[in-house]
């Protein structure tokens, strides 16, 4: 019977359990009879064959000596050798050449009709057969031998075939019936697993999408951070542009005209006086402050930056420091038109204090400055030939700390590779796309020479 969760384990089992078991029953069965057969089979033939010849031997020496007269003793030999020999023979018959029979009696009286065994032997006068003794040997009890073998093998082969075909059936039963059980808890089981599943994934999905909405939220702050980030290092250059314009035009000019009132107050008191020569050292001094003033001012925020952009502002740079100095300086540029601000001016201060660095300590021969764009990212590269050092040692530098808080403030990295003696490369990548929807800051004219 299938049960609930289609196990059936039971029928295909029982049938070819009943195939085995009844073949070995019927091998039983028949086996033993069989084999107990044979040898009374063999014996009783062999038995009934010895008393034929034995008859027909003292019948042909009758026949011998009384050839007319043979016939009448033969029934004397005959119950002569049943006497002799024992009760084994049956029945004893004579059947001459011309097909008389003469029955030989049986000395005891035998009850109900037996089984009988027969074998013949020819009796010869000379070459000529004259008669035939048929013998029959009593194979009852054989029989009833091989008929208790068969009797006995039969239980023996039915207990045997019940037992083979009840013991794996029981076993095989029991075992359907847990396995069913056990069906029936895997599929509670899953059921709860199901359900486990199901609020799993629910849960699962809400906190997919409460981090959606929290990576999405930090998105936009990232990118309102990056705003701010580029407003403010705008409105810092602005204001390094309004603090040099204001001591160009300002300082610059009143030191200009204070210069001038000098050179006229020189001129009308002399050279030789001691005022004369006064005045020639404050006009120094005021020629040495003006040109303070114009560095600082520059140094605040480049005039070419504004006229020319980054481009050409960084080329003004690497010549200015190529021509103070002894150092050789590469600059190499592929960028067409503006780019925001913020990032022209961090571009800036960044290979400006690199080059302040590499002229201050790298004791470098040569230098080069690459800026590229790639897509929507600006790369500044600057390698010296230096001396180089280890950046995995304690470094206190405010112009690398500086480099790297100009960069992660717009959202970009600063990278720097160096080994003792084989010099030193700074890499800053900033985003350009994400600070370009910013829109560029009104650029304004810095102040002249």
């Amino acid at each position: 019977m299938t049960g609930p969760h289609g196990v059936d384990l039971v029928r295909p089992l029982a049938r070819r359990t009943a195939v085995v078991a009844t073949t070995a029953a019927v091998i039983l069965t028949l086996g033993t009879p069989l084999a107990r057969y044979g040898p009374i089979r063999r014996s009783l033939r062999a038995q009934a064959a010895s008393y034929a010849s034995r008859m027909a031997a003292m019948v042909r020496d009758v026949v011998a000596t009384q050839p007319e007269l043979w016939a009448y003793d033969t029934p004397k030999l005959a119950g002569h050798l049943q006497l002799i020999e024992g009760p084994e023979v049956a029945q004893i018959v004579v059947i001459d050449a011309a097909g008389r029979r003469v029955d030989v009696p049986r000395p005891r009286a035998r009850g109900g009709p037996s089984l009988l065994w027969w074998a013949a032997a020819p009796v010869y006068r000379g070459d000529q057969e004259v008669a035939r003794v048929w013998v029959a040997i009593d194979a009852g009890p054989g029989m009833a031998r091989v008929a208790l073998a068969l009797v006995l093998s039969y239980v023996l082969g039915a207990a045997l075939s019940t037992l083979l075909f009840i013991v794996p059936v029981v076993v095989v039963s029991r075992a359907e019936r847990r396995i069913a059980e056990l069906l029936v808890t895997l599929d509670g089981a899953q059921r709860e697993l199901a359900d486990l599943n199901a609020e799993l994934e629910a849960r699962v999905d809400k906190r997919s999408r409460q981090l959606a909405d929290t990576a999405e939220a930090l998105r936009r702050s990232e990118a309102r951070l990056r705003e701010v980030a580029g407003r403010a290092v705008e409105a810092t250059e602005l204001e390094r542009q309004r603090v040099a314009r204001e001591l160009h035009d300002g300082a610059g000019q009143t030191l200009t005209a204070i210069r001038l009132s000098l050179q006229v107050l020189a001129a009308t008191v002399g050279s030789q006086d001691q005022a004369g020569a006064r005045l020639s050292d404050a006009e120094r001094l005021v020629d040495e402050l003006i040109d303070e003033i114009r560095r600082i001012a520059m140094d605040l925020h480049p005039a070419a930056l504004d006229r020319l952009g980054l481009s050409q502002g960084l080329a003004e740079l690497c010549s200015g420091v190529a021509a103070r100095t002894k150092l050789a300086v590469r600059f190499q540029c592929d960028l067409a038109g503006r780019l925001p601000a913020a990032v022209e001016s961090s571009c800036y201060r960044v290979v400006q204090e690199c080059l302040t660095n590499v002229v201050r300590s790298a004791e470098a021969r040569s230098v080069a400055v690459v800026l590229e764009r790639v897509g929507a990212e600006l790369t500044v590269r600057v390698t010296d030939d230096g001396r180089g050092f280890d950046p995995s040692a304690p470094r206190v530098g405010l112009g690398l700390r500086g480099m790297g808080d100009r960069a992660a403030l717009l959202g970009g990295t600063l990278s720097i590779e160096s080994a003792p003696g084989r010099g030193t490369t700074v890499e800053v990548k900033l985003p350009i796309g994400a600070l370009a929807a910013t829109g560029e800051t009104e650029r304004e004219g810095a102040p002249g020479a």
